[in-house]
């Protein structure tokens, strides 16, 4: 989960606490966030089942007094499966927790069942066994069936009351619906916050949940200094709750200190430059912050101007009528093919009658349209002047039918003040994708061909309907051990496995989602361009001219001699018994 909602001076934690010297702060955050986001990562590992819930959530607390609340916190933090759990996750964990007591010689577990509970005692004492020898026996603040939480298996041991007592128990349904729900509240809150910040109004949507994964929330106690003045900023914040002061803002020491509440924001300059910041920010009240530091955002998305850059390019060329039978890789091969050019005020960008190639897209400054006006007055004299039609800005793009037909300019384009633009020219364009006539006759053709494409031997995923029931297996590995390994994150490959295999294997299975092949900045272009797939000629994937490596030889298109032979009979899924089930009998 991307937003953790801990405390960074709380037992347990592996980075600094909050209250940091003068001469390190933005350093100090920088490490406190990585930290974090390393810990989101690890419960993800152990916790990241996908769960879908149909019914509303419905979770009850349970009241405890502040002993029973103290014992089970400290027994949680104790086990390894909630390392990597906030402590303020934590204790909502121990509010849904429910009473059980226990008598002596009472079965609590028995080995082979399957497993819904995870239990914390609170009193009283307990016998372990295993095939039925004893192999521990544990007391006050021990925890057992922890596995029960991760997935539902069959238990290990059998666990006896030996002396009577009392357990804290939580189900796994319970834990599921709590985590989810911490998890969606938090990134949806942070989704929010950001999309409040001026400068990243440019983002889509995806991007802003991309972003809210990395964010987190970070807390400061009241007098705490947030950001020094004169130090490199490499922080967003935004407030969740709580006040901040910001003291010697800019460079007059007469202005007055500024008071920033609940939404408000500060240091956002931080994601596009390296400038020193421009005042002190300090803590006014106990204030919890949501904090997305520049290396985040960088990793996630590339640098915020080339994200507003790429975002409003895309636009751009989506809105293009005859750019519209493109697909996305195909866009994306022209953004990435676009050149800046700058005019200088009064220069002229196209002038009427020219004969253009090229098409240009607005990125900063404004343009100024004019176009020649024939007019005739009542004796028949004709004049021709040139008038001003139009005002370009940001965003807008003109000269695409370059590309189409290289026809003459209609108008003047004329800058207005310092002018950047992105280019593309008709030779560039038809060196990536081909002439554009062509295209548009393939979006004709496209249209009417039989989606099946059983002439050109392409294969659609659902038709490979032949299925096998897998084997039972069996289950003599340490349940335990898996999630130990886990946590430790050793993956070993076999020799014969080549090194640009290897590579791709671990990028993809990437448990950081800001360092993910395919989730950084260059997307899915990243994946297409790495060495295992170096002799694979995309486009002409795409275009269906790419061969199968196998092709058997049929004697005609219902020959199933190349699989494997298997048996028409199928086992019937066990029926359930439960209590009750034949009500229905005599009906």
């Amino acid at each position: 989960m991307g937003c953790m909602n801990s405390v960074p001076n709380q037992v347990g934690q592996t980075f600094d606490p909050v209250i940091m010297s003068d001469d390190a702060v933005e350093r100090k955050m920088s490490i406190l966030l990585r930290e974090k986001r390393k810990a989101a990562l690890r419960r993800g590992d152990i916790f990241g089942e996908s769960v879908q819930f149909d019914t509303p959530l419905e979770l009850k607390s349970v009241v405890k007094s502040a002993e029973s609340t103290t014992i089970i916190r400290q027994a949680l933090l104790n086990n390894f499966l909630f390392y990597t759990i906030g402590h303020s996750d934590i204790d909502s964990i121990v509010d849904f927790m429910v009473e059980k007591s226990a008598v002596a010689g009472e079965v609590i577990i028995n080995e082979g069942d399957t497993g819904d509970f995870f239990y914390v005692v609170e009193t009283g004492l307990f016998s372990i066994s295993v095939h039925g020898n004893v192999v521990n026996t544990v007391q006050r603040g021990a925890t057992f069936g922890e596995l029960a939480l991760v997935y539902n298996c069959p238990r290990t041991a059998s666990v006896t009351c030996s002396q009577s007592g009392r357990l804290w128990a939580l189900d796994r349904v319970t834990f599921r619906r709590l985590v989810a729900r911490i998890q969606s509240e938090q990134i949806g809150e942070c989704k929010n916050a950001l999309r409040k910040v001026s400068l990243l109004h440019a983002l889509t949507e995806t991007q802003l949940s991309q972003l809210a994964e990395a964010a987190q929330f970070v807390k400061f106690a009241k007098g705490d200094r947030i950001i020094k003045k004169g130090e490199r900023g490499n922080v967003l914040y935004i407030i969740k709750s709580g006040a901040v002061i910001c003291t010697d803002v800019g460079d007059s020491h007469r202005m007055e200190s500024v008071r920033l509440t609940e939404n408000d924001y500060f240091g956002e300059r931080a994601l596009m430059t390296h400038e020193p910041r421009a005042a002190n920010v300090t803590a006014e009240t106990d204030v919890t912050l949501i904090a997305l530091d520049r290396q985040a955002f960088d990793d996630q998305l590339g640098s915020l101007r080339e994200v507003i850059d790429h975002n409003m390019s895309m636009r751009v060329l989506q809105s293009i009528p005859i750019l519209k039978v493109l697909s996305p890789t195909e866009k994306e091969k022209l953004f990435l093919a676009l050149e800046p050019v700058s005019f200088a005020d009064g220069e002229f960008v196209i002038k009427e009658g020219d004969h253009g190639t090229t098409f240009y897209i607005i990125k900063s400054g404004s343009a100024v349209v004019a176009k020649s006006i024939t007019t005739s007055d009542e004796n028949g004299t004709t004049t021709t002047e040139k008038r001003q039609v139009a005002t370009l800005s940001t965003g807008n793009f003109f000269g695409e039918m370059s590309l189409l037909h290289g026809e003459p300019r209609q108008a003047d384009v004329v800058a207005n003040g310092n002018l950047e633009c992105l280019s593309l020219d008709q030779g560039r364009f038809v060196e990536l994708l081909g002439p554009i006539q062509e295209i548009l006759n393939r979006e004709a053709e496209e249209r009417m061909r039989d989606l099946k494409m059983q002439e050109q031997k392409h294969i659609k995923l659902e038709e490979l309907e032949v299925m096998r029931t897998l084997g039972s297996g069996s289950n003599q590995i340490d349940q335990m051990q898996i999630c130990r390994n886990i946590v430790k994150e050793k993956v070993e490959f076999p020799g014969w496995v080549s090194s640009s295999c290897r590579d791709i294997i671990l990028k993809l299975l990437e448990r950081d989602l800001t360092k993910r092949l395919g989730l950084t900045h260059g997307g899915a272009r990243v994946i297409r361009s790495h060495a295992w797939f170096a002799k694979l000629d995309w486009d002409a994937m795409l275009q269906k001219k790419v061969n199968a490596p196998y092709r058997p030889k049929l004697a005609d298109p219902l020959d199933a001699s190349k699989f494997e032979a298997i048996s028409d009979h199928e086992e019937e899924a066990p029926v359930c018994m439960t209590e009750g089930h034949e009500w229905d009998k005599d009906f």
